[in-house]
């Protein structure tokens, strides 16, 4: 009975701040860019990436990056995207650490939050993998 009471509250808690107001509009990303676009097996790359961006409330605060090769996906943790405080248009930059250890193509799907945690668009591009 107890963990069907704590259950309840859980999801009653989750549904209540996800009707909540966000405190604004969530942003909106265009123009996805990341280098290098060819990659070797096994080398330790860093991608260098960068999206234009709007956000109404000039609270653009995170980035994540998810990469897809077939039917497996790696989700990177969400990072902070820095330099753009208070900005409402603009170009915003990250950088991740990537190593492939297969040939193929790779698919990079982006996603930027603002500080009231609203959601963008995602944006996606291809790497290649040599």
């Amino acid at each position: 009975m107890n963990i069907l009471r704590s259950s309840t509250l859980a999801l009653a808690l989750v549904t209540l701040s996800a009707c909540s107001s966000s405190g604004g509009a969530a942003p909106t990303i265009s123009g996805l860019s990341i280098t290098p676009t060819d990659i070797t097996v096994g080398a330790a790359t860093t991608l260098n990436g960068q999206f234009d961006f709007t956000d109404a409330d000039g609270d653009l605060s995170d980035v994540t990056m998810t990469i897809q090769r077939g039917t497996q996906t790696s989700s990177l943790p969400r990072a902070p995207i820095q330099g753009v405080g208070g900005q409402k248009s603009g170009k915003a930059g990250f950088a991740a650490l990537f190593q492939a250890g297969a040939a193929g193509p790779v698919e990079v799907h982006v996603t930027a939050y603002d500080g009231a945690g609203n959601v963008s668009n995602e944006l996606t591009t291809t790497l290649t993998v040599r």
